[in-house]
C-alpha cells in the first residue's frame, strides 16, 4: 500500500486528470438515461407468467385499473355531469374504456322479446337504483353498498411497454377532471398506489439526497470544525455517485425506482471511507511533521483496512443480485460498483488532494479539542469496560441477542403495497373508504380455456364454469365476481323465468346471440368469438401481493376441483403476480443475505489470517441484523419484504467498524504491544474513525425516516438501529471477546 500511495503522490495530477475523464464519461452514459420502466420490467421481467398475462389482457382487457369513488353522489342523480366526465376520462392517453353506472345495462324480457336499456334512462330513479344493487356487473363496483356513492373504473390499455412513471400523471389527470366536478373524490386500485408509490420515491431521492449531503456536511465538519474534510468528502461522495449511478446506465438505460435509491446510500457509504482516511491523516501527524509520510502511513495502515470492508460491503450489496427481478440486480449491481468506486476514489483522489493541503492544524487542538476530548473520555472508558467486566458484557448481549431472537419469531412478512404509506397518507384513507363500501379494489382473474375441438358453451362445460363461479364467490377474501354466468343467468331470467339455466348448446349460443343483436356490450369481455376462452373476474377485498396470491393459488384449487380435466385453467393477474412469485422473491432474498454472510465470514477469516477469527467475529456483525429483525416484528403487525434489502445493506454496513477495530487491533499486535497495551491504542486510533463513521452513517440515514414511504422509514430507523447496535458490539463486546480468548490475535 505505501508503493501504491507513493506511486499516487507522484503522480497526482494524472490522477486527477484520469478522474475528470472518468467522470466525463460517466456524464455521457447519464446523458442516456431514461426515467421510465415499465412495472412489470421492474418486478417481473422476462417471466413466462407475465407474457402470458399481457397476452390474455390484450384479448380481453387489462386489469389495469384506476378505480374513482364519488362519495356521497347517487349514481343516478346527475346523468349530465357523469356523462361528461366519463368523456373527459375517455379521452386521456393510455385510457382505454371508462365504465360507470351509466354504462351498466339492465336486462328485461317480454313475451320472448329481449330488451337490454341504460339503467339511467328508466322513469323509476328508485327501481334504477335497485336494480343496479341487484346487477352483479355494477354492485359493489358502481355503486356503493349502500347506493349512495358512486364508482368509476377507469381501465388502461393493456401496454407493457408503458413507462410506469407515467403513471403518476396519468393517475393525477384522472383525479382532477373528478375533482373539477365532485367534491369527495377517491381513488383505488393498485395503478393507484403505484402512482403514489412513484411520485413518494422520486421525491424521497430527489429531495432526501441533497438533504443527506447536507447533514453530512455539517457533521463532518463539527467533528473537524474545519472544511475541506466535509468539502473533500463530498467531492469523493459525488464522483461515486455519479460514476455509480452511469454505470447502471450502461447496463439499463432505465432508471428504475428501486435503482435510484443508490443514490444516497452510495453518497452515505463514500462519506464514511474519506472520513476514516481524514481522521488517520490527521492523526499521523502526531508522529512525523513530513506530510507525504504522514499521508502513506495513514493510506497504509486505513487502506488495507478500508479494502477489506471494501470489499465485504461490496459483497453485501452485490448479493442483492441474486434477487430474481430486474431491479435489484441493478441495485445490487450498481452498490457494488459504488462501494468499489468509493474505495478507488478514496486511495486515490483523496490522498492526491491531501498532498495540496500540506500541514494541518493537529486534529485535537482549536475548535476541535473539546469534541474530540469527550470523543476520548468515551472510548478509553469503554476500553476500561470491556476490559474490566467482561464476561458481564457478554451475557448482556447474550440477553439481547435472545430478546431479539424472540422479536425476530413474531415476523410476518406481506407485500401490502398500500401499507407503505403512512395511515394519514390519502392513499391509506381512499382504501379504507373503498372497503367500507365497495365489494374490493384487487382485481383476480381466473381464465378458462377449452381443448382444441370443443367449446364452453357445451352444456357440461357450461355447467361446470357455473359451479366454479359460484364456488370462487365462497372463498373468504373474495367480495364478488363476474362471469359469462352472471350474464346467461340475467338472460335466462328475462326470457324464461325459471332458476334452470339452458342444458343445450344451441340455447345457448342463441342467447348470446339474441344478447349482442339487443344492443348487450362487452361480451368479448366475457368469453371470445369462438366461445372457447372465458374469463372469470373476481374482486378482492384484501390488497397484500401474498394474501393476493393465497387467493388465487386457493381458486386454482377450486376452478380444477370443478371443471373437466381436459379443460386448462389460469390464474392471473398483476398484483397476484407479484404475490405468485414472493416465494421466488424471499428465496432470492434470503439466498442473498446467507452469501453475503457467508463469504463475508471468508473474507475476514482471511483478512485477519484466521478463519477462526473470521467466524468468531461475525457474531458481533449478526446481533444487529437480528436486533433489527427483532424490532421489526414488535414494531410492525407485518413486516415488509423491503425489510430484508435493509438487511442484507445492514450486515454489508455494518462489519466495516468490526474490521477495521480487528485489522488495528493485529497492527498493535505486531509492534510488540500486550494485548492490553493493544486494545488500548486501538481505541484510541481505529475507535476514533469507528466512533466518527458510525455518526456519520447514522446521521446520513436518519433524515429518511421522516419519508412518508416505508422504504426509506425503514433506511432512516432500522438500518441507524443495526448501526448503533454494531458500535456498541465493536466496542464493547469486541473486546471483551479478546479479553476472555474467544478471539486470538496473532501478529
Amino acid at each position: 500500500m505505501h508503493r501504491f500511495t507513493d506511486l499516487v503522490l507522484r503522480h497526482r495530477v494524472a490522477v486527477l486528470l484520469a478522474c475528470a475523464l472518468l467522470t466525463l464519461v460517466a456524464l455521457a452514459s447519464l446523458s442516456r438515461v431514461i426515467i421510465a420502466s415499465s412495472i412489470g420490467a421492474q418486478f417481473l421481467g422476462d417471466r413466462p407468467e407475465y407474457h402470458d398475462y399481457i397476452t390474455r389482457s390484450a384479448r380481453f382487457g387489462s386489469d389495469e385499473i384506476v378505480l374513482i369513488g364519488l362519495d356521497g353522489v347517487d349514481p343516478l342523480a346527475d346523468p349530465e355531469g357523469l356523462q361528461a366526465l366519463t368523456e373527459e376520462l375517455e379521452g386521456l392517453p393510455d385510457v382505454a374504456r371508462v365504465h360507470s353506472p351509466l354504462s351498466a345495462q339492465h336486462i328485461s324480457g317480454e313475451q320472448g322479446a329481449l330488451t337490454i336499456g341504460a339503467y339511467a334512462d328508466l322513469d323509476d330513479p328508485d327501481a334504477a337504483r335497485r336494480g343496479l344493487l341487484d346487477d352483479p356487473f355494477a354492485a359493489g363496483l358502481l355503486i356503493s353498498d349502500d347506493g349512495r356513492s358512486t364508482g368509476i373504473v377507469v381501465e388502461l390499455t393493456a401496454d407493457p411497454d408503458r413507462p410506469a412513471e407515467s403513471i403518476p400523471t396519468l393517475v393525477e389527470a384522472i383525479l382532477d377532471a373528478a375533482r373539477a366536478r365532485y367534491p369527495d373524490v377517491r381513488r383505488g386500485g393498485f395503478l393507484a398506489v403505484v402512482a403514489a408509490t412513484l411520485e413518494q420515491l422520486f421525491t424521497n431521492v430527489f429531495v432526501l439526497t441533497p438533504i443527506v449531503a447536507g447533514v453530512l456536511l455539517v457533521v463532518v465538519w463539527l467533528m473537524f470544525r474545519r472544511l475541506w474534510p466535509a468539502l473533500l468528502s463530498l467531492a469523493v461522495a459525488a464522483l461515486a455517485m455519479v460514476w455509480s449511478i452511469g454505470f447502471m446506465v450502461a447496463i439499463d438505460p432505465h432508471l428504475h425506482t428501486l435503482t435510484s435509491l443508490a443514490m444516497p446510500v452510495i453518497l452515505i457509504v463514500a462519506f464514511s471511507d474519506v472520513v476514516h482516511l481524514c481522521s488517520a491523516w490527521l492523526l499521523a501527524f502526531e508522529e512525523t511533521d513530513d506530510p507525504h509520510a504522514a499521508i502513506t502511513s495513514a493510506t497504509a495502515e486505513v487502506g488495507k483496512a478500508c479494502l477489506l470492508t471494501s470489499a465485504t460491503t461490496f459483497v453485501g450489496f452485490a448479493s442483492l443480485s441474486l434477487i430474481p427481478n430486474p431491479a435489484s440486480r441493478i441495485l445490487g449491481l450498481g452498490l457494488g460498483f459504488g462501494v468499489a468506486v468509493a474505495l478507488l476514489l478514496a486511495i486515490t483522489v483523496v490522498p492526491a488532494l491531501l498532498s495540496f493541503i500540506g500541514r494541518p492544524q493537529p486534529l485535537r487542538a482549536g475548535p476541535t479539542a473539546a469534541v474530540h476530548a469527550v470523543m476520548e473520555r468515551a472510548l478509553v472508558a469503554m476500553g476500561d469496560l470491556a476490559w474490566r467486566r467482561p464476561w458481564p458484557i457478554i451475557a448482556a448481549f447474550g440477553a439481547l441477542m435472545i430478546a431479539a431472537l424472540w422479536g425476530s419469531a413474531q415476523v410476518t412478512l406481506e407485500a401490502d403495497f398500500a401499507d407503505r404509506f403512512r395511515e394519514s397518507h390519502p392513499v391509506r384513507a381512499d382504501r379504507e373508504w373503498f372497503a367500507e363500501r365497495f365489494a374490493g379494489t384487487t382485481p383476480l382473474e381466473i381464465h378458462i380455456d377449452a381443448p382444441d375441438g370443443a367449446d364452453l358453451l357445451e352444456p357440461e362445460r357450461f355447467a361446470a364454469m357455473a359451479a366454479t363461479h359460484d364456488a370462487l364467490l365462497e372463498i373468504p377474501g373474495v367480495g364478488g365476481g363476474t362471469s359469462l354466468v352472471d350474464l346467461v343467468r340475467s338472460l335466462d331470467d328475462a326470457l324464461d323465468g325459471d332458476d334452470a339455466l339452458p342444458d343445450n348448446r344451441p340455447a345457448l349460443a342463441q342467447y348470446l346471440l339474441l344478447f349482442e343483436m339487443s344492443g348487450g356490450e362487452s361480451l368479448d369481455r366475457l368469453i371470445d368469438f369462438e366461445r372457447r376462452h372465458a374469463r372469470i373476474a373476481l374482486r378482492l377485498k384484501v390488497e397484500g401481493a401474498r394474501a393476493t396470491a393465497d387467493i388465487g393459488r386457493r381458486a386454482m384449487e377450486v376452478a380444477r376441483a370443478h371443471l373437466p380435466e381436459d379443460t386448462t385453467v389460469t390464474v392471473t393477474g398483476l398484483v397476484f403476480l407479484l404475490g405468485f412469485f414472493f416465494d421466488d422473491l424471499m428465496a432470492g432474498q434470503t439466498n442473498s443475505l446467507l452469501l453475503s454472510v457467508g463469504v463475508i465470514a471468508v473474507m475476514m477469516g482471511v483478512g485477519l489470517r484466521s478463519m477462526r477469527v473470521g467466524v468468531v467475529s461475525m457474531v458481533p456483525n449478526l446481533l444487529p441484523l437480528l436486533v433489527m429483525w427483532g424490532a421489526a416484528g414488535v414494531w410492525f403487525d407485518k413486516v415488509d419484504t423491503d425489510s430484508i434489502i435493509i438487511a442484507v445493506m445492514a450486515i454489508g454496513i455494518g462489519v466495516d467498524d468490526t474490521i477495521h477495530f480487528l485489522m488495528r487491533l493485529r497492527i498493535e499486535l505486531q509492534k510488540g504491544r500486550t494485548p492490553r497495551e493493544a486494545v488500548t491504542e486501538t481505541f484510541r486510533t481505529a475507535g476514533r474513525g469507528i466512533l466518527m463513521t458510525t455518526v456519520i452513517l447514522v446521521a446520513g440515514f436518519l433524515p429518511c425516516a421522516a419519508s412518508g414511504y416505508l422504504m426509506m422509514q425503514l433506511m432512516g430507523t432500522l438500518l441507524p438501529l443495526a448501526l448503533v447496535v454494531a458500535l456498541a458490539a465493536d466496542l464493547l463486546l469486541v473486546p471483551a471477546l479478546v479479553r476472555v480468548g474467544a478471539l486470538r490475535m496473532t501478529p
